[in-house]
């Protein structure tokens, strides 16, 4: 299909229409078809090695996540994670002083002492001179670490330990950790 154009300017040879542009751009260039034949004739996107590449790579940013944490879940080390967090969780939903500081003692003598926040802030509730001292220290290294920062809520916290319990070590430990 010819067209002249709007404007001549003295070219009288025949111009090409933009869709028979658009049709010689998709059916590919010349360079194109040469790489193809050094491919072996098939485009890299059709290619069974590059399908596994896709499909091992689409695995590995969706489903294969999923895989993995089961796995984890199921070795030794993911039973020790799920115990502890189930230990953990029963220290959290504690009712009372006894029922906080049994479901404790279960979890130290499981996991040792904990070191997280949520759990450092549940403690607090106790009154027993033994575990507030613990508790207080890792506090302290928390702050020294950078790693706990004070809050209105561990503030409040701590100026109810301060009024229930009469022991001077930890009342010195409670105003060292309100200063900061």
């Amino acid at each position: 299909m010819c067209h002249v154009g709007f404007m001549s300017n003295g070219d009288d040879r025949p111009k090409k229409t933009w869709r028979e542009i658009d049709a010689a751009r998709s059916g590919g260039s010349s360079r194109g078809s040469r790489s193809d034949e050094k491919r072996g004739g098939r485009p890299l996107e059709q290619s069974r090695e590059y399908r596994s590449y896709k499909s091992k790579l689409d695995k590995l940013f969706t489903g294969s996540a999923d895989v993995l944490n089961e796995k984890r879940l199921e070795s030794d080390f993911g039973a020790k994670a799920r115990d502890a967090k189930s230990m953990e969780k029963s220290v959290l939903t504690a009712v009372g002083e006894e029922a906080i500081r049994t479901s404790f003692a279960e979890y130290e003598t499981a996991h040792g002492f904990p070191t997280g926040e949520a759990m450092l802030m549940k403690l607090l509730d106790v009154t027993d001179e033994e575990i507030l001292g613990k508790v207080l220290s890792a506090i302290w290294a928390k702050f020294e670490d950078k790693s706990m920062q004070t809050s209105v809520a561990l503030r409040t916290r701590l100026s109810t330990v301060k009024m229930l319990v009469d022991d001077p070590d930890v009342q010195d430990a409670v105003d060292a950790l309100l200063k900061q």
